[in-house]
């Protein structure tokens, strides 16, 4: 898991509103605009960046001082819902 890597789906866009600060996400196949908190603006940034999920995970934990276990659980998590929406897909 902490080597996996994910790309923005074809038609995505992600606009960060800087470094640490809340970003949006917009579907240029949907119209859909989503607003990203801090948490999902860090994960797309590191997925822009073609960083692992464990890199992105170890920039959580250092910049929100959480739990390892509970950080990856909830990038998981959100990895899932942005992959359900067909916002990002998984790098082989």
């Amino acid at each position: 898991m902490e080597t996996l890597r994910f790309r923005l789906a074809y038609g995505i866009n992600y606009q960060s509103f800087g470094d640490g600060e809340e970003g949006i996400l917009l579907s240029l196949n949907s119209g859909y605009l989503y607003s990203c908190n801090a948490v999902a603006a860090m994960f797309l940034e590191g997925v822009e960046a073609e960083k692992s999920f464990g890199t992105i995970a170890d920039r959580l934990v250092s910049t929100f001082e959480v739990n390892y276990g509970l950080a990856c659980r909830d990038l998981a998590r959100l990895a899932e819902e942005l992959m359900d929406e067909n916002l990002i897909e998984r790098i082989a």
